[in-house]
């Protein structure tokens, strides 16, 4: 939840979490998706930024179709948080779902227009 929503989370929220249980960062839920899927789902550069300095291998885990977070950030249009990604783990742009699908089709699927 703390992930989810920017104007609710506060950078230490999100850190002092993942400095109690160090684990979340990776764990998942029942679609396969992180904490960092969700935040790139809502938008939260904080939050997004906070998990990538703390753990940047966590940008490759995929969910149960094979999306990662940046095909989320994509999808959404959320072009910060996909700027983020992507200058932590250039090669997060050669991932492919399970239809192989990169983020470029995750955007042309969310209807957006991203200018990098």
């Amino acid at each position: 939840m703390a992930v989810t929503r920017e104007h609710l989370t506060r950078r230490g929220i999100v850190e002092t979490m993942v400095s109690k249980n160090p684990g979340i960062i990776r764990e998942v839920d029942e679609l396969g998706w992180t904490p960092l899927h969700y935040a790139a789902l809502g938008g939260n550069l904080e939050a997004a930024r906070v998990l990538l300095q703390l753990d940047s291998d966590a940008s490759y885990i995929l969910d149960k179709s094979g999306i990662s977070a940046l095909h989320v950030a994509a999808y959404a249009g959320c072009t910060k948080i996909m700027e983020e990604m992507i200058g932590c783990r250039p090669d997060n742009c050669d991932l492919l779902n399970d239809k192989g699908q990169t983020i470029l089709h995750a955007a042309v699927l969310g209807e957006q227009i991203i200018m990098l």
